[in-house]
């Protein structure tokens, strides 16, 4: 598929793909884009799974063995694991930095490849094109790197890139962009969220080039008005300043814990503060998008055994992980004889530098009667009208 004058797409679509590092996904993409030019580019490859296509992608447009170069902007097996047999049906010289090439002796038998190693700021001249490689390291590996092209392609590899399986190409052929949004929010939230620190840098470097296209190494591309909304969307998400948005999460077993949840919603909705409510049987990548922005996180957990419910103990673990900060943290949950589960959730809470707000009120043996479940609404109504930013 034609991107431009002479550049193509000849990655490949994962549509059965349910799962990435741990998140519940439906599909993918691993991308790959061929430059004609005096020197003939690969740039990223694919998952070895998915060779043939690869290859078979390739040869529609050009002769493989007429390949120049292959760029490798990540190790990262999803776009690495094929290099093997890349390298040996093209011959091409693979230009990549130096960690990257640690990584890949690493992982791959590379005696026979031929290696160009870069570093950043140093450029490639193709023909009518030069290729400028740039270091992103933390986004999200020490090795990553992006590569500019002289007509305006930024191919930034995992950065702006979503899991999402379709056979548009352009982010604007799907919902006019919003599809596209969602996920890289989501794969923002996934992936991206922990190492935010060094977004800006990262954008701030990339300011002064002009981009008229940005070709991720997952899901569609970026072009036209796009661009700028994608870029600023990552300086918003990298910012840490929340919405006045709450996200209620919790687990339940006999739904006492989830009475008090919805209570805690209603009461944070008449304050006027976006609410969304989430169970423990909802995809991590799918809690984190909606976490990331909000500024009240309130989770709720019964106790069981005299510890914490195990499917809420996974999401702290998570939490800890991906390390969302600037929340006002929130615990609540019902019990038998021994409430334990509330001090779990704010240990995590802790150790993310949340500011607690805590009530023995949320805390509630067995059923929830109709005066508890009226005194949490209206902790949830105090909570929403007090500024918590401080």
């Amino acid at each position: 598929m034609k991107i431009t004058d002479r550049v193509y797409y000849v990655g490949v679509v994962d549509w059965k793909a349910n799962h990435f590092h741990g998140f519940d996904i439906q599909g993918t993409s691993y991308n790959s884009y061929l430059i004609l030019d005096d020197k003939k580019v690969i740039i990223d490859a694919v998952k070895k799974e998915y060779y043939p296509t690869f290859i078979e992608n390739i040869a529609k447009i050009i002769n493989p063995t007429k390949i120049d170069y292959i760029i490798v902007n990540h190790a990262e097996m999803d776009h690495s694991s094929s290099l093997e047999y890349l390298v040996k049906d093209t011959g091409a010289k693979v230009v990549l930095n130096k960690v990257t090439k640690e990584y890949l002796d690493k992982m791959y038998d590379t005696t026979d490849w031929h290696f160009m190693v870069v570093d950043s700021n140093e450029t490639l001249d193709i023909g009518e094109r030069t290729l400028k490689f740039i270091r992103t390291p933390m986004l999200h590996w020490t090795d990553n790197m992006v590569t500019y092209s002289s007509d305006g392609i930024l191919y930034s590899n995992d950065a702006f890139g979503q899991h999402l399986a379709t056979s548009e190409r352009f982010a604007d052929q799907i919902d006019g962009g919003g599809r596209s949004f969602y996920e890289a929010k989501d794969y923002f939230a996934s992936i991206i969220l922990p190492y935010r620190m060094f977004v800006g840098s990262v954008l701030e470097e990339l300011s002064q080039y002009d981009i008229n296209y940005i070709c991720p190494a997952h899901g569609t591309v970026w072009r036209g008005d796009l661009i700028d909304d994608i870029i600023y969307k990552y300086a918003l998400w990298s910012s840490d300043v929340p919405k006045n948005k709450a996200v209620i999460l919790y687990g339940t077993m006999y739904q006492s814990t989830e009475k008090i949840a919805y209570a805690l919603a209603d009461g944070l909705v008449n304050a006027g503060v976006t609410v969304r409510i989430l169970n423990t049987e909802s995809p991590v990548n799918k809690i984190m998008n909606e976490l990331m922005d909000a500024r009240y996180v309130l989770i709720g957990s019964p106790t069981m055994n005299a510890n914490i419910y195990p499917p809420v103990r996974n999401i702290l673990s998570w939490l800890e992980d991906l390390k969302p900060i600037d929340k006002v943290g929130v615990a609540f949950g019902s019990y038998g004889w021994v409430e334990c589960a509330t001090g779990h959730i704010y240990e995590t809470f802790k150790k993310l530098n949340y500011k607690i707000v805590d009530d023995e009120c949320l805390k509630i043996q067995f059923i929830p009667s109709v005066e508890e479940l009226r005194e949490c609404r209206e902790f949830g109504r105090k909570l929403g009208s007090t500024n918590n930013k401080n």
